[in-house]
């Protein structure tokens, strides 16, 4: 029986030299690299979007407290 283990761990061939769980830690790296860079690049889209929203509404408040202001003047005549 001792005969048949060591032959059995003999054909096993070379022990892994861990190649195959660096290659596979590089492409994870990787893949989380892009989805980062993705990430930045949406959320800085996304708040750019919100920025130009908030300057718009900023316009259409002043633009109607200017409106009331006159139209207040106006009325007070």
């Amino acid at each position: 029986m001792s005969g048949s283990s060591e032959e059995a761990s003999g054909s096993r061939g070379k022990k892994p030299d861990g190649s195959a769980y660096k290659a596979h830690m590089e492409a994870l790296e990787g893949r989380n690299a892009k989805a980062r860079k993705d990430g930045k690049a949406k959320r800085a889209q996304r708040e750019q979007d919100q920025a130009v929203a908030q300057r718009a509404t900023e316009r259409r408040q002043d633009a109607d407290l200017r409106g009331s202001k006159v139209r207040g003047k106006s009325q007070m005549r």
